[in-house]
């Protein structure tokens, strides 16, 4: 049935801008990475793409409709870059796209401050925050943000806090339109490749050389403690092995 694989990447655009930074070595890094996660999902025998979410979020400074619209030219950047990782043969049909743009807020900010035991800096945000408060959220946030651009520690907010706010978060929906078959499962075990429960179950329940079987119960197990069938093969196996 349908699942969904959930990853985040993170991504340095340019300042004010939805292109990425393609010299930036970390950009790189993270694309490998997100490459490795799509490549170990879609190259599941059986598995095919019927979606994909993005969400994404930017900071809060400057004016709330100009980043919303960012955001969504963002997730648009990296909607396209996941895409280039799923081949057309992986994927079922036309792929249900999704993008969800949204905007930190200052509260978020003086929340990651706190962590780093900020707190005097932490209630003057916060004094802003409760004095411009008229539920409006878009409103709010340009209002907070002109009194927040005058504090005397606005150049640490913005170097260290505010990049860590903005991210894209992807969820990757999948389909297993036909089981694996044993020969395919025995080669994504020898390759130290990702099983399911079903998969495993196949892999030791097909196994002659009983060892062997015992083995792979055992790792099923190990990986899914959950699973009843697991528990009740490997608890006969045990009982076997002593008789």
């Amino acid at each position: 049935g349908p699942m969904g694989t959930e990853g985040s990447v993170d991504f340095k655009f340019f300042l004010g801008k939805s292109s990425l930074d393609s010299n930036d070595p970390h950009n790189a890094n993270e694309l490998a990475k997100v490459e490795k996660t799509i490549q170990s999902i879609i190259n599941t025998p059986g598995n095919v793409v019927t979606g994909l979410q993005v969400k994404g979020k930017s900071s809060p400074e400057g004016d709330y409709d100009k980043n919303i619209s960012l955001a969504h030219g963002r997730l648009n950047t990296a909607l396209r870059i996941l895409k280039g990782f799923i081949p057309s043969e992986k994927r079922l049909g036309t792929l249900k796209e999704e993008l969800t743009p949204t905007v930190a807020t200052w509260q978020e900010v003086a929340d990651s401050m706190r962590k780093d035991g900020l707190l005097e800096e932490v209630a003057q945000i916060e004094k802003i925050i409760a004095t411009y408060n008229t539920g409006k959220k878009w409103y709010d946030i340009n209002n907070q943000g002109r009194q927040i651009y005058r504090l005397s520690f606005y150049g640490l907010i913005k170097e260290k806090y505010l990049p860590k706010l903005r991210r894209v978060d992807f969820i990757l929906e999948t389909y297993v339109n036909r089981a694996a078959t044993l020969e395919e499962i025995r080669d994504m075990y020898a390759n130290g490749e990702y099983l399911d429960e079903y998969s495993y179950h196949q892999l030791y329940s097909n196994e002659t050389d009983v060892a062997l079987r015992h083995k792979y119960c055992k790792e099923a197990l190990d990986k899914f403690p959950n699973s009843i069938i697991f528990q009740t093969d490997h608890a006969a196996h045990l009982i076997a092995q002593n008789r």
